[in-house]
């Protein structure tokens, strides 16, 4: 009798040191009471259960299964085992074990929730979210479970439910740092920026070194163009030197390349960690040989969007004797013209948007694709687990992601020599693909017929328009006083902008008039419908681009409504996009290399109106005899670089620089 009595005080004691946190200590009281006692499953459950939180998973799961040889019913030890694969990330043995623990006990909502978590990393939404709210009606007060269904809400585009599920959170549990988080960045998405910004802020107050979150608050301050807060901001995330930050962040911030493949790095190795429960056996070595290859476009982005607008046609031109063409989609249906016709310029499109990672990949090796491109990279949407699973041999990043994915699954980058020279190759972990004339592809596009008038817009009719498109995120404050210098020196002109939120209007006319100019000659337009937009954009005399982060589609756009644009050559990937897009169009002369070269430009076209005839007439001429919106002879080089990458896979060399001439 007093041996049991004294096993038991040791479990007792492990369980009130275990509630403190204490896990080491714990496991030392749980291995008396085993030791003493071997035969009692709850004691092995719960040093199984310590092991797990201090990472001693081998020794865990030995535990939980001597629990489970005593009593194969005792469903706590199912659970423990179920967390610690799940903490492993084998995630089909812990499916199991938790599944076994809920048909001996159904109440039990800490497996519900995991049972969600597993489904949510796998991609399996809607699974994800009929667990998450089983354990909400066992447990309506369990705080994770309310955090975890509003990612899940957040994945479906369910952006109110998702607030709703994290204000539930943070009722419960005020301090619960992540929760802040990612109810900011659902606020950022609603366009309700100051709460995002107050968001963030409170969870900084509870962990103010957390990378992700203040990597978050910095691209936010960034696109409210709120310089002196995106300064400090970017200092501290600078000096955390930390993986946290999101790489597209970084790319928009920072153009050093080292730094920059350095954050790639972090990440994809956080997304390899976070996939390595899913192991698909795929294998390319029995597959018969085909006339024509398959290639795979994988994106988010086929819909109204810059990458639906510029790559609609890109199905309609492949040369169907050579190519087998699908398409997979994870992204909404907008119904939009661009999802219509990529749908139906398809030779196959497959909607995997309700399918799990390792589904989606399954379609992907069952069609036999041959080349997989990933048209998203680290933007916003991705799945980039699905291209980690490696359903295909040739797998390439093109397009949506302007730098490295610094992943072992892309083999190559689709890009030219001007945005990414040989140089700088040591920056990828993808091989270069150059295309000769440009990276970028353009399709056609529906021009409104209606008739702008400059009244339309409130802009001045006898004055000069200078226009800039882009996000705001991409004003930097030393581009902005370029900006107020020119509008100066040019007498009654006005910079006409896109309206993407109210704050930025606010703090670039708060900043124009520190810097005494007359806000009134900064103009907000509201973003309209591309076609509609493309139709006003001639009311303008000259794009000025900017500087860390060029326009893409904003660039071409203008091109192609015959508005000169001026841009500097950067030193990275984004900040050399319209560098390639003017040299593709035949007006390299539009290209400067200093703030200072870009000052003396613009006003040298704005004070010499005939000198900017002249190039605006150079341009339209070149539309049609310049490659840049030359859509056949585009994909004609692309499929070469296809044929190429095949070539290369099948003579079994490794990935390599490639260079295509038209």
């Amino acid at each position: 009798m007093r041996k049991t009595k004294t096993a038991d005080e040791y479990n007792h004691q492990g369980i009130t040191l275990a509630r403190k946190g204490q896990f080491e200590k714990a496991s030392q009281y749980f291995r008396q009471a085993v030791k003493l006692v071997p035969q009692a499953a709850e004691f092995w459950n719960n040093l199984g259960s310590v092991l797990n939180k201090t990472g001693q998973y081998q020794p865990a799961i030995k535990a939980l299964k001597k629990a489970l040889t005593l009593d194969p019913d005792f469903a706590p030890a199912h659970f423990s085992l179920g967390s610690v694969f799940l903490n492993q990330n084998k995630l089909d043995k812990a499916l199991i074990s938790y599944q076994k623990g809920l048909k001996i006990n159904p109440h039990f909502a800490v497996a519900y929730n995991n049972l969600g978590i597993i489904f949510f990393n796998q991609g399996q939404l809607d699974k994800a979210r009929d667990y998450f709210e089983k354990a909400l009606k066992i447990n309506p007060q369990y705080v994770l479970t309310h955090y975890n269904l509003g990612q899940v809400l957040e994945g479906q585009e369910k952006l109110d439910q998702a607030v709703q599920g994290y204000e539930k959170a943070i009722n419960l549990d005020p301090d619960f740092v992540d929760t802040y988080n990612n109810l900011g960045l659902v606020l950022e998405r609603l366009g309700k920026l100051d709460q995002a910004i107050a968001s963030y802020q409170e969870a900084l107050k509870r962990s103010p070194h957390h990378p992700r979150i203040i990597a978050n608050l910095t691209h936010l301050f960034q696109q409210t163009c709120n310089w002196p807060a995106f300064k400090k901001a970017s200092q501290a995330l600078d000096k955390l030197d930390s993986g946290g930050e999101p790489p597209f962040i970084k790319l928009a911030r920072c153009d050093n390349l080292k730094a920059n493949l350095k954050i790639a790095r972090r990440w994809s190795a956080y997304l390899k960690k976070r996939s390595s429960g899913l192991k698909p056996s795929f294998t390319f070595k029995n597959r018969p040989s085909k006339k024509k290859i398959h290639l795979g476009y994988l994106s988010y982005d086929f819909r109204d969007h810059a990458v639906g607008h510029q790559i609609h046609d890109l199905f309609k031109f492949h040369d169907r004797k050579q190519f087998k063409v699908f398409v997979y989609s994870y992204g909404p249906d907008d119904k939009s013209l661009y999802r219509q016709r990529i749908k139906a310029r398809a030779d196959k499109f497959v909607d995997v948007k309700n399918k799990s990672h390792l589904e989606a990949a399954k379609a992907i090796y069952n069609d036999q694709v041959d080349i997989l491109i990933d048209l998203m990279g680290y933007t916003k949407g991705y799945r980039a687990e699905i291209s980690l699973m490696r359903p295909a041999p040739i797998q390439v990043s093109y397009l949506g992601f302007t730098g490295t994915m610094a992943s072992d699954s892309i083999d190559y980058l689709l890009t030219d020599k001007i945005i990414t020279p040989k140089e700088e190759a040591q920056f990828y972990t993808e091989k270069f693909c150059y295309l000769p004339d440009c990276y970028q592809i353009n399709s056609s596009q529906r021009i409104s017929r209606k008739k702008f008038k400059r009244a339309d817009f409130g802009l001045p009719e006898d004055s000069s328009v200078f226009c800039s498109f882009n996000s705001n995120y991409k004003i930097d404050p030393a581009l902005f006083g370029i900006w107020i210098k020119i509008l100066k020196r040019v007498p009654k002109s006005v910079l006409w902008l896109s309206k993407s939120n109210s704050l930025a209007e606010k703090n670039l006319k708060k900043e124009a008039k520190k810097r005494g100019l007359n806000p009134q000659r900064l103009i907000f337009t509201n973003q309209i419908p591309l076609e509609e937009h493309l139709a006003r954009l001639p009311l303008a005399d000259l794009a000025l681009d900017t500087r860390l982060y060029n326009g893409g589609a904003t660039t071409s756009n203008a091109l192609r409504m015959g508005v000169p644009v001026i841009t500097i050559y950067g030193k990275h990937y984004p900040s050399r996009m319209s560098s390639s897009l003017l040299t593709a169009i035949g007006l390299p002369e539009l290209i400067t290399y200093s703030l200072k070269e870009y000052h003396d430009l613009a006003l040298e076209l704005a004070e010499n109106p005939k000198k900017l005839q002249a190039i605006s007439k150079k341009l339209k001429a070149n539309r049609l005899k310049m490659p840049l919106f030359n859509t056949p002879l585009f994909v004609k080089n692309l499929e070469k670089a296809y044929r190429k990458m095949r070539e290369n896979y099948q003579n079994k060399q490794k990935p390599k620089i490639i260079t295509i001439t038209s």
